[in-house]
C-alpha cells in the first residue's frame, strides 16, 4: 500500500526515486513555471516541502522503455504526436477554437498519464491482482490441489492467499505495457468523451498539477469516475465517461462535446483538492502563496486505489475494476 503521507517541515535527505517524475514531461510542466521555476510539494515518504526546482527537465527522467514489448521505446513514438503540439492545443481550449488536432493531443496526454506513469503502473496491478485471485480460486474449485506441507500447516492455496502466508508479485512494467498496447484505445475514448472546460480566472487559486494529474471524481453514472486533468494554472478539463458509447477508434471524434465552465473559488479548491489527493509523490504549483503548504499538508494522505470486485457468472467470474480515493493509515509511532 505504500507510507502514508505524513507531517514535517521542509524535506531533507533522500530525493523520490528516479523513476517516480517520468510523467513530469518537461513542456506540460512549462505552464506551470513563474520566473523560470516551478514550486514543488514533495510528498516523498508523504513529506510536505516548499522548495523551489530551477529549471523544466523532469526530475531523474530517462525515457519510457518497457521490455514486455516488441518495440520497447514504442511510447516515446506516440509522444512524438502529442509533446509537440502541447502548448499549442492548450491555447486552442483557451480560444475555443478546438479540433480534431487539439483533442487528440489533450487526449493522448490524459492517455500517456493513465498508462505510463508511475502511479498507473500501480494502479493497474489492480485488475491483474483481481483476475490472479480468481483463477486461483478457480484452480482449486475445478482441480484437486495438493495441500501444502506441513511446514506450512497443511493449509490450502485459498488460506494461503488469505493469511498472507503467501501473494502475488506483480512487475509494474507489465501492467504498463498492456496499458502502452491500448494507449491509442484511451486516446480515442477520451477523446469520444464529453469535457468540461474549466477556465480558472481567479489569480490567487491556481490550479496545481501533480506526477499523477488526472484527478479523480465521483460521476454522475457510479459505474465510472470523472477525470479532472490540469493543463495549466488557468484551465483544466473534466473527462466524463460515456458507458453507452460504442467502442470504436475513431480520432475524428465524432461523439466529442465540450462545455466551457468558468470555475470560482469553491470549485476550484475543490478541484485542487483532489489533484493532491490523486497525486503519487509530487504536487507542482505556479506560486508558492502562503496558503499552499498547509493546503496540501491537510490533504496529503490519500491516493488513487483500484477497488475490485469478482463477481460470480455462470462457472467463472467477472472481475470489475473501480478506482476510488482512500485515505492512507498514519505510520506507526
Amino acid at each position: 500500500m505504500g507510507p502514508p503521507r505524513s507531517s514535517s517541515g521542509p524535506i531533507k535527505g533522500r530525493e523520490p526515486p528516479k523513476h517516480e517524475a517520468v510523467v513530469t514531461r518537461a513542456n506540460c510542466i512549462q505552464p506551470y513555471a513563474s520566473n523560470g521555476n516551478v514550486v514543488t510539494a514533495s510528498l516523498n515518504h508523504r513529506t510536505v516541502c516548499g522548495a523551489m526546482t530551477s529549471g523544466l527537465q523532469p526530475v531523474g527522467y530517462e525515457g519510457s522503455t518497457n521490455d514486455y514489448l516488441t518495440e520497447p521505446r514504442i511510447i516515446e513514438d506516440f509522444l512524438t504526436t502529442v509533446e509537440p503540439k502541447y502548448n499549442a492545443s492548450v491555447d486552442k481550449l483557451r480560444a475555443g477554437k478546438i479540433d480534431a488536432d487539439a483533442i487528440y493531443v489533450i487526449a493522448g496526454f490524459a492517455a500517456y498519464v493513465a498508462t505510463c506513469s508511475p502511479a498507473a503502473m500501480r494502479i493497474n496491478a489492480g485488475p491483474i491482482h483481481g483476475t490472479l485471485e480468481a483463477t486461483a480460486a478457480m484452480m482449486e474449485r475445478r482441480v484437486d490441489l495438493p495441500k501444502a506441507p506441513p511446514e506450512l500447516d497443511g493449509k490450502s492455496l485459498a488460506e494461503l492467499l488469505a493469511d498472507g502466508t503467501v501473494g502475488y508479485e506483480i512487475d509494474g512494467k507489465y501492467p504498463q505495457a498492456i496499458g502502452i498496447t491500448n494507449v491509442m484505445g484511451h486516446v480515442a475514448r477520451f477523446g469520444n468523451f464529453d469535457w468540461d472546460i474549466l477556465i480558472n480566472d481567479e489569480p490567487g487559486i491556481p490550479f496545481f498539477t501533480s506526477d499523477y494529474p488526472i484527478a479523480i471524481e465521483v460521476a454522475d453514472d457510479p459505474r465510472v469516475s470523472n477525470r479532472i486533468v490540469p493543463l495549466a494554472p488557468d484551465i483544466a478539463i473534466r473527462i466524463k465517461p460515456n458507458v453507452n458509447r460504442e467502442k470504436s477508434d475513431d480520432f475524428s471524434f465524432p461523439d466529442f462535446s465540450s462545455r466551457r465552465c468558468k470555475v470560482r473559488f469553491a470549485e476550484i479548491r475543490e478541484i485542487n483538492r483532489r489533484i493532491v489527493q490523486s497525486a503519487e509523490l509530487l504536487v507542482f504549483f505556479s506560486d508558492n502563496h502562503d496558503w499552499v503548504s498547509r493546503f496540501v499538508e491537510q490533504h496529503r494522505r490519500y491516493r488513487v486505489e483500484p477497488t475490485v470486485h469478482r463477481i460470480p457468472k455462470d462457472h467463472g467470474e467477472i472481475i470489475w475494476s473501480q478506482l476510488e480515493l482512500r485515505e492512507q493509515p498514519l505510520p506507526p509511532k
